[in-house]
């Protein structure tokens, strides 16, 4: 069965500035190829626009028509959409753009007035030489217009573009430090330059007046006024920010602005008195601001992926959250430490989100729930040149009742900071609640943090291990405090194993085991006290540690090499093709015979000796003129032959001073600059590197002369001996004999680490997965063996404990599903996207399949891709987790007469039992009249069908039938039948107790439950009586019953819930 990718959340949308609706009620967002609408007031997706082929760069409002959104591709494809109905007015394409080129602005201009002769500003980008041209486009047509403008930008990037379509006829482009303002009905242009020459980085027209705002690197804002003509344009000075501005906003008078840069502040500027305001500790840096149309409120689009929407009173009261994203902070640290983790309690993927906050994501709703702040800090604001460090949630786990997080602070200078905080979930909040925090748990850092159950909490343990090559077990015991009587975490036990490094732990299905992998040893303990119970190691090879040998021969093909030399090379790749695949041992004898051979290499006369001088000059031009290859290689022939040249005296000095002026000098201040920015803990590291290296380059100075210098010869791999009688160009006599050590010494087997341990579940909790670098081990805990083995290199594992499968996702982007017991792939795939992690959750409707068959038929796998989007795989003719047929479980019979509504409308109408279809309705499938309630009260208002189509249902489902095949009998002896609720009740003895639905009727006072228990008795008394009375009436007679239930079944009636 073919899968494709589809998208699940992720994808930015605030990559470009949002649009507000005319109106203010709705926000549109490029996301990709698509536009998303979303209300300012529920915060809610309301349509997508669908229908470009290539992403969108801008979108506007139509200046005539704003009930018409126009947007502009990359491709040059220019489309319009009507936005209230989601409908695709028109696609045109650009008719002069190169494919290679790429659209980097689009804006429209009003240059006839509000007529429906619309044109727009198109900006191109060569995609070789990078040079950007603005021209004016139809846009019915895509045809390029000629302007009287010899305006030619720079080749200095993509350029900032503002359209005044308004009061003035301004286009404004600024470009690095240039800015140019254009008349666009006249086509006059006046050229500036910011101060200092400091690029622009933000751009923004006034809505009023004949001014632009600008902003730059350092962090300031200039309005320019009086442009266009001969005198230099005026300008007047707002600096408050120290980093780079992002965006400038004018109110909708122009009183006032908005700006913001990299400092997670959003200031608001008063033009006239430069009053400032600001709002500060914004989730993340704000990359757009957008104003309401009616100034109530302003939009700032923060990079963490999210809008928050603050009010006149300058306090955010919304917030449009989709996904989070990670933003980049410059310390080089995983964006996703903890990678996709389930969270056992409502099935939702959990992941780093904010600075120091987790993010839980609800995949069947395809929602964001909330960011939970861990950390509970302040993020710091970025600075121009220096990188600051945040707290980072590093490791989480789970359990249905707890949450274990561990956080870091390392600043690359200071010890690390490690906190150890486990949360309770909370009914009545909905959320967790800090319970225990343990300040440094472990040294430097966590690299494991597990529960021993995910769905259990009596007897519950957690395991953690921290690069101190420690586990500890942590247990929940009552707290030491009087001032609190609940129960705390506190450690109970601790373990290493020689102190190998660990990477990875798992607890076994009933938490009674823990396996940890030390290095390459798989360890198992009892998970109560640490103690040992096995340590399992492989024999060489099997865990993919292997000696090592590199042997580097040439890619390419020299031109007019000798045919023995090739023949030779060919000889040499099968010889090791042979001991690899087919464990041949010519190789090696070969290395024996050739060892012996050596010695007479070093009597061989010099290659040199057999040229003259012409000939060694012919030899050096053919070289010279072999572009194939480099400088270096070009020398190291000269050396191997013996061609030396001298250069003149004066020559020498002039290249010796071109060396130490130009070259030697600049390298040494790099270096200079470089080491003051180490901090001391850098400093120290990299003398203790470069004195190991120092110390390296010496042992294999001594290992080149000892063994590879004989092993090249034996291999062939050179046509002379002048390795062995010149170094660097040098005659035998200038330097000392090499002596030949005949014992060549095998290169010493690296271990192979174990980086991740899985217990499998069910009928096969014995197994234990362990991955090292290039192998997966799969162990039986009963006989204590090696069961199989994978020749996998797995960067990414996760487990299924419901169906035992495995998914593996090695390091050239394969992605493999496996059982344990039968380690053959049931589905593999190529070339999936780079990840960050990967994550199964159960389906919300599990299907009725075998995995054979279909492999996510109880769980579906999930991937987080490095773009941070998550996306899963799926069939293509498959919808994800769709809900089954929905019926009403208790249709509607003809009896209805334990029932009020049943009495009535079976007056004076006889039932006989019939065959009634059932019928399929829009609804959930439910057991009781409960059922029903709880359907229409959990689905979303905007997918119900008409209540009108829905009341006869619901009616039907409410009423219930009783089996009345069998006659009534003596007082003495009682038929058992079924009230509303399915609560069995004694047909006609009065003395008889009934128990109502108490599922339904909720907690009523006593006396309206026997008040009621007695009304029904005595309808189930008539409704006998009326059935002795037209017991002969025919089966028409049943039909109009039918059709009068239907007729008061459609009309309207109100409940309350």
């Amino acid at each position: 069965m073919d899968y494709e990718f589809h998208h699940l959340a992720g994808g930015s949308i605030v990559d470009y500035a949002p649009v507000y609706d005319p109106d203010g009620e709705y926000l549109f967002f490029i996301s990709g190829e698509v536009i998303k609408i979303y209300s300012t007031v529920s915060t809610q997706l309301v349509r997508l626009l669908e229908g470009a082929k290539d992403p969108l760069i801008s979108i506007e409002l139509d200046i005539a028509n704003k009930d018409i959104i126009v947007a502009c591709s990359a491709g040059g494809e220019i489309l319009s959409w009507s936005w209230n109905t989601a409908e695709l007015k028109s696609s045109v394409k650009l008719q002069e753009k190169k494919k290679e080129n790429e659209i980097t602005n689009f804006k429209l201009l009003n240059l006839f007035g509000k007529s429906e002769l619309s044109y727009a500003l198109v900006c191109v980008m060569d995609g070789k030489t990078k040079k950007v041209e603005w021209q004016v486009v139809d846009r019915t047509t895509g045809a390029s217009i000629s302007t009287d403008c010899n305006l030619k930008l720079m080749n200095w990037g993509k350029p900032y573009v503002e359209v005044d379509n308004g009061n003035f006829h301004n286009l404004v482009i600024a470009q690095y430090t240039n800015i140019y303002f254009i008349n666009y009905k006249t086509w006059n242009f006046q050229r500036g330059s910011s101060a200092h020459r400091v690029p622009f980085t933000a751009l923004k027209i006034h809505p009023t007046e004949e001014c632009v705002a600008t902003g730059d690197e350092r962090g300031r804002i200039f309005l320019w006024r009086e442009f266009g003509g001969n005198k230099l344009p005026l300008t007047s000075l707002y600096h408050w920010h120290h980093t780079p501005v992002r965006s400038i906003a004018f109110t909708v008078y122009g009183a006032n602005f908005w700006s913001s840069a990299r400092e997670k502040v959003l200031v608001h500027w008063n033009i006239e008195l430069e009053q400032k305001h600001y709002l500060p500790r914004m989730t993340a840096e704000i990359l757009h601001i957008v104003v309401n149309p009616k100034n109530a409120e302003v939009a700032a689009c923060m990079a963490d992926n999210g809008v928050q929407i603050v009010g006149t009173d300058k306090q955010i009261f919304n917030n449009l959250q989709e996904f989070t994203y990670v933003t980049n902070d410059k310390t080089k640290n995983p964006k996703f430490p903890i990678g996709l983790r389930l969270n056992p309690r409502t099935n939702t993927l959990v992941l780093n989100g904010r600075i120091g906050s987790l993010q839980f994501y609800n995949t069947y709703t395809k929602s964001l729930i909330y960011n939970l702040n861990i950390v509970n800090e302040n993020a710091l604001s970025t600075e121009r040149d220096h990188i600051l460090y945040d707290t980072r949630v590093t490791k989480a786990a789970f359990n249905i009742d707890w949450m274990a997080t561990g956080e870091v602070f390392n600043d690359e200078q200071h010890l690390p900071e490690l906190r150890l905080k486990f949360w309770k979930y909370e009914e009545k909040s909905q959320s967790y609640t800090l319970n225990t925090e343990i300040e440094l748990p472990h040294e430097d850092g966590f690299k494991a943090i597990e529960f021993s159950n995910a769905y259990q909490v009596d007897n519950l343990l957690c395991a953690t291990v921290g690069d101190d090559n420690l586990i500890r077990i942590w247990s929940l015991e009552d707290s030491d405090s009087i001032h609190r009587k609940e129960k705390t975490w506190c450690c109970i036990a601790q373990n290493c194993y020689k102190n190998f490094p660990i990477e990875s732990i798992s607890f076994s299905q009933d938490g009674s085991l823990l396996a940890a992998g030390y290095a390459n040893t798989l360890c198992v303990y009892i998970s109560e006290n640490l103690k040992m119970k096995a340590s399992l190691t492989t024999s060489p090879g099997l865990d993919g540690s292997i000696a090592k040998v590199q042997v580097k021969l040439p890619s390419k093909t020299v031109n007019n090499a000798p045919s023995d030399v090739m023949k030779e090379r060919k000889q040499t790749m099968e010889l090791f093709t042979n001991i690899l695949e087919t464990k041949d041992d010519s190789l090696l004898k070969e290395l024996k015979n050739g060892i012996n051979k050596a010695e007479d290499s070093v009597t061989n006369a010099d290659i040199s000796e057999k040229f003259d001088e012409k000939q060694k000059m012919s030899l050096h031009n053919q070289i010279l003129q072999m572009h194939e290859l480099n400088l270096f290689q070009k020398i190291l022939i000269y050396q191997r032959i013996g061609l030396r040249s001298c250069l003149p005296r004066q020559l020498k000095f002039k290249v010796l001073s071109y060396f130490q002026t130009n070259i030697h000098s600049n390298q040494v201040q790099r270096l200079e600059q470089m080491l003051h920015s180490l901090n001391l803990r850098h400093r120290y590291k990299a003398k203790y590197r470069l004195q190991h290296f120092t110390k390296r380059k010496r042992n294999y100075d001594d290992e080149i002369a000892k063994n590879l210098v004989p092993l090249m010869d034996v291999l062939h791999l050179t046509r002379d001996a002048t390795h062995v009688k010149r170094r660097n160009g040098l005659l035998k006599q200038d330097q000392h004999q090499i002596l030949l050590n005949r014992d060549i010494k095998p290169p010493e087997a690296a271990i192979a680490n174990i980086t991740k341990v899985q217990f499998a579940a069910g009928d096969y909790a014995h197994l234990v997965v362990a991955c090292t670098e290039r192998r997966v081990l799969i162990w039986n805990l009963l006989t204590l063996r090696l069961q199989s083995v994978l020749k996998l290199s797995v960067d990414h594992m996760s487990f299924d404990p419901q169906t035992n499968l495995i998914a593996l996702v090695t390091l050239d982007r394969q992605l493999h599903i496996f059982q344990p017991n039968v380690p053959l792939p049931i589905y593999q795939r190529f070339n999936i996207p780079k990840l960050y992690g990967i994550a199964w959750i159960p389906r919300r409707h599990p299907k009725n399949r075998s995995i054979n068959v279909d492999w996510q038929a109880q769980s579906t796998l999930y991937f987080l891709t490095q773009t941070q989007e998550v996306k899963y795989l799926v069939h293509p003719n498959e919808k994800q987790d769709i809900e089954p047929p929905i019926v009403f479980d208790n249709v509607a019979t003809p009896s209805l007469q334990y029932t009020t509504f049943g009495t009535f409308a079976t007056k004076s109408i006889v039932e006989r039992p019939t065959n009634t279809n059932r019928y399929t309705g829009p609804l959930l499938i439910g057991n009781s009249e409960r059922t029903a309630v709880q359907a229409f009260m959990s689905m979303a208002v905007h997918t119900m069908p008409p209540i009108s189509l829905l009341c006869e249902d619901f009616v039907k489902s409410m009423l219930r039938s009783v089996d009345i095949s069998c006659p009534a009998k003596p007082a003495e002896t009682t038929t058992t039948t079924h009230l509303n609720g399915d609560i069995e009740m004694n047909g006609v003895v009065e003395g008889s107790d009934s128990e109502d639905d108490n599922n339904y009727q909720g907690d009523r006072n006593t006396a309206t439950e026997n008040k009621k228990a007695m009304k029904r008795k005595d309808i189930l008394m008539k409704t006998e009586e009326l059935r002795k009375q037209h017991k002969e009436l025919n089966i028409t007679v049943e039909k109009e019953e039918e059709s009068r239930l239907r007729l008061i079944a459609q009309q309207s009636i109100d409940f309350d819930f």
